[in-house]
């Protein structure tokens, strides 16, 4: 059975293979900075403007994601393009973004080994409600992405 792709560590992944390490300052402090873009007819709405905001809040947090806008943009339209293939057509999906500030020096005796970034494509569905789709999948890193079904339809 296909699976929805993430974004992790520069490679694209299957999202049951997506990790973060506990160690991870998002995971350990909560340093994470979070977009979230949906979709409409399987395409992302207003993509550079959450971008720009995502960037925006980097920036007021002091984390540097390792990538620029376009990259970020590029690598979000080609997973909602892949995962848009494993759902219907009259469902959508939603893309979340999230930069961590990266691992922690020296937690669990490991050095720090950078930031990193995730996106995350969420399936919803016009049918959705709170009791159907409770399937989630958490990607992450330095360019990383999650994929996981909302379990709301906007009204």
């Amino acid at each position: 059975m296909p699976e929805p792709l993430v974004y992790l560590n520069g490679r694209r992944v299957p999202a049951s293979q997506a990790a973060l390490p506990i160690w991870d300052a998002g995971i350990a402090q909560g340093a994470t900075v979070t977009e979230q873009t949906r979709t409409f007819r399987h395409r992302p709405w207003r993509l550079d403007n959450h971008l720009d905001r995502l960037f925006d809040s980097l920036r007021y947090a002091g984390i540097e994601p390792g990538l620029s806008k376009d990259e970020f943009a590029a690598i979000s339209n080609e997973l909602v393009t892949h995962n848009a293939t494993l759902i219907g057509p009259d469902d959508d999906l939603g893309l979340i973004q999230f930069v961590t500030a990266g691992a922690q020096r020296r937690r669990a005796g490991r050095r720090d080994q950078g930031r990193r970034c995730a996106f995350t494509p969420s399936r919803s569905s016009s049918g959705c409600g709170p009791r159907r789709c409770a399937r989630e999948c958490i990607l992450s890193r330095r360019r990383s992405v999650s994929c996981r079904r909302n379990a709301t339809t906007p009204g």
